[in-house]
This record gives C-alpha cells, structure tokens and sequence, in this order.
C-alpha cells in the first residue's frame, strides 16, 4: 500500500500562527472523519537550526504519514492540508487589519 508524507513548516511568523495547530487541526479533522486507521504512527516533529538568528519562536517543522489507496486520496489530503492553512492564514490577517497591526 502506497503512502504519503505531509510535511508543514513556516506557517508562524511574528504576528501569529501555529505550525503545531495546523498539524492539530489536521489530524482533528481525520479523527472525525473516522480516518485515523490510515495514519501511520504519530505526527513526528522536527527540530531545525536553533542558532538561526532569523528563526521564529519554535523553529521545527511537523509531519505526518498517510496510508492512500490511490492518488486522489494523496491529493485530497494535501488540499484539505493547504485548506487549513488558508484558513488560518485569512483570519490571521482579518484580525491584524482589524487591530491595525502591520508588520
């Protein structure tokens, strides 16, 4: 059976966001979709260059793997991931202007 590896990263910066939430709300939504039999151990996380002098507060990247029967499931899985950090990606901004925060 093939498989799928989904890797996220950068989707913090200054004014908010959260690479760890996304990855939360990912397996989430495969939670309530009954979909957490095609998830292959845990989400792993990966420490990167701590003495970047440009990193943001975490600095690590998550990812996850995913048994798929075809590559349509590959791809729905990728755009709901893509989906998600749209979403979060709007509201962060939708709040800033709100607040008239500018970075």
């Amino acid at each position: 059976m093939p498989y799928l590896m989904i890797g996220i990263d950068d989707t913090d910066w200054e004014g908010g966001g959260c690479t760890t939430y996304v990855m939360y709300l990912f397996v989430k939504y495969l939670i309530k979709d009954g979909l957490t039999n095609n998830i292959v151990g845990l989400p792993r996380l990966t420490r990167l260059n701590p003495y970047v002098p440009f990193k943001t507060r975490g600095n690590a990247s998550l990812s996850i793997i995913i048994r798929i029967e075809s590559e349509s499931d590959a791809v729905n899985y990728v755009e709901l991931m893509y989906s998600l950090i749209d979403q979060m990606v709007k509201r962060l901004v939708r709040q800033a202007l709100e607040l008239r925060i500018w970075w």
